[in-house]
């Protein structure tokens, strides 16, 4: 045996992948992120939507393994551990996912009682009794209180976040707000207006902001702001959580502004006034 021949069997040469195979991988890479992204922004699945990220993200791995690390022409023992593994990971995501819909009754209620212990720290402590709620107290002396005290800007925070106000009227990520811009609002509106906005807020919608309802032929309805498509052609609805949807024209059975905004109503109902108030206080910080 030759010295060629020896260093060969000691180290094997690994296999030279075809460029155009290279970049063909690269190509569908690219391409099922964009993929990605747009079943992520423009279409709406439901709670398919975490199953075809999975599958769509699964094919990427087994692309990058089998061409840019070369596992297609690697001993079939790796080939079969990658396969193991991710059938482990496959198994372990489904347990989670099984676990979560199991309990998802007890996390609402601790994502509740997160909330009532968010309120009750800044406010310094104690529960709020049922009498002394806003839905229990006459509105005018409601507004009264809201009008006349300050109450807790810390409270109020706190109270922006887990009522999840900050989704709507701060921008997140790349995605615009579904609400209207909340910065000096104090000049703009005296605080016995700004919680009477709070209390109905479909009495007097920001323009721009007006919720549009899109009913398809199948009768699924679409209900959000309306980005394309009020005259003619596509539909673009974004939705209260940001996504955005689109409807073909040839889908749409009917299309028309609502006379509901997209703020839920009742968001005050279970604080007290001196609570409410402290809201109003922290968005003339804004």
């Amino acid at each position: 045996m030759d010295h060629a021949d020896s260093h060969g069997e000691h180290n094997p040469i690994a296999h030279v992948m075809p460029t155009p195979i290279l970049f063909g991988t690269f190509a569908i890479l690219v391409a099922l992120t964009f993929l990605t992204v747009y079943l992520g922004t423009q279409v709406t699945l439901g709670p398919w939507e975490i199953y075809v990220s999975l599958a769509i993200a699964s094919f990427k791995a087994f692309l990058v393994a089998a061409f840019f690390m070369h596992l297609r022409y690697d001993k079939p023992l790796n080939g079969l551990m990658f396969v193991f593994s991710i059938v482990f990971l496959a198994i372990f995501l489904g347990a989670v996912m099984v676990d979560f819909s199991a309990n998802q009754d007890e996390i609402q209620a601790l994502d509740a009682a997160k909330e009532a212990e968010a309120i009750s720290t800044a406010s310094g402590g104690g529960t709020v009794d049922e009498e002394d709620m806003v839905r229990n107290t006459p509105e005018e002396e409601v507004l009264s209180i809201v009008a006349s005290s300050k109450g807790s800007a810390a409270v109020g925070e706190a109270l922006f976040v887990t009522k999840t106000c900050v989704g709507c009227h701060r921008q997140i990520g790349n995605m615009p707000p579904v609400g209207p811009a909340l910065g000096g609002i104090a000049k703009r509106m005296s605080r016995r207006e700004i919680a009477e906005s709070i209390l109905y807020p479909s009495k007097k919608i920001s323009k721009g902001y007006e919720a549009y309802t899109v009913l398809t032929i199948d009768g699924v309805q679409h209900l959000g702001i309306l980005v394309e498509g009020k005259e003619s052609g596509d539909a673009k609805v974004r939705k209260a959580d940001g996504t955005l949807v689109t409807i073909p024209e040839d889908e749409i059975d009917d299309l028309f502004e609502s006379e509901k905004s997209q703020m839920p109503e009742k968001l005050v109902d279970t604080i007290t006034p001196e609570q409410f108030a402290g809201l109003v206080t922290y968005l003339e910080s804004l």
